[in-house]
């Protein structure tokens, strides 16, 4: 055996149990890998990179988002997200939980908080230990967003529950892309959103570099671990996920305006 990793498929793989050891850093850049191929990836570093992404477009049979368990695409996808046929909401593809070990993966859903179109909030609910919690992206300008040094805008993971959370294990954002720590401890305080509810990550977009496209940072009980790997995961994907449809968005409207521009010019 050459040791190559295994070609990658449109769905994510059944890990053996669910059990999600790897850890993302605390935080992390998206950087174009290969433009012309779609290829991106993720890591603190652009020259250390962690885990490749793919996007894809809609002939192609592949999830429009997906990202590879590993540094280069011809690893199987850790992760996928897709459009739903639920309005503004996207399909997302997890490893299955370990009572669940027989099937291929679990399905959840990124879906509008509000409205039929995407909008300023965007939720979603994963297992956090022993229940499932729920958790919503909102658009936002605050000081977490500013940090990142990137966008003046951005989006802030807000943790909707306030009881302390159930243990999630498997380190969470807290690790540097390695096996899983010890046993995370919940602490109260930190960035908190407007109407007192713990942020638990935060992304925006790069500015004024051909290759970031993103930043991501992990926070309060988000960076401390103690949400664990499943949720840290299902966090990026869902990141993921938006910034694509953010991205494609642009520019299809780029398009848009260069069709106009040459039709009045003619």
């Amino acid at each position: 055996m050459n040791g190559a990793p295994p070609p990658s498929q449109g769905h994510v793989p059944n890990n053996g149990g669910g059990h999600l050891s790897r850890q993302f850093p605390p935080s992390f850049g998206l950087y174009v890998d290969s433009v012309l191929s779609r290829k991106f990836v993720l890591g603190e570093h652009q020259s250390q990179p962690l885990y490749a992404v793919s996007v894809h477009v809609g002939w192609s049979g592949q999830p429009s988002t997906v990202l590879h368990n590993g540094p280069s695409t011809k690893h199987p996808p850790l992760a996928a997200a897709d459009a739903s046929t639920f309005g503004s909401s996207s399909t997302v593809d997890l490893p299955p939980l370990p009572q669940q070990e027989q099937q291929q993966q679990q399905q959840e859903r990124l879906k509008s908080a509000g409205g039929l179109c995407f909008n300023k909030k965007m939720r979603f609910a994963v297992e956090v230990g022993g229940h499932r919690e729920t958790f919503e992206w909102r658009h936002s300008r605050g000081p977490e967003v500013a940090a990142l040094g990137g966008s003046h805008a951005g989006w802030k993971l807000v943790r909707l529950s306030t009881d302390a959370p159930d243990g999630g294990g498997g380190g969470g954002g807290g690790g540097g892309g390695g096996g899983g720590g010890g046993a995370a401890t919940f602490v109260q305080g930190g960035a908190k959103s407007s109407d007192g509810l713990e942020v638990v990550a935060v992304w925006a977009n790069a500015r004024m570099s051909l290759t970031k496209q993103l930043q991501f940072q992990f926070l309060g009980s988000g960076a401390g671990g103690i949400l664990g790997e499943r949720w840290a995961l299902m966090a990026v994907i869902t990141a993921l996920r938006m910034w694509d449809q953010e991205r494609r968005r642009k520019s299809r409207s780029r398009s848009g305006a260069a069709a106009g521009g040459g039709a009045g010019g003619a």
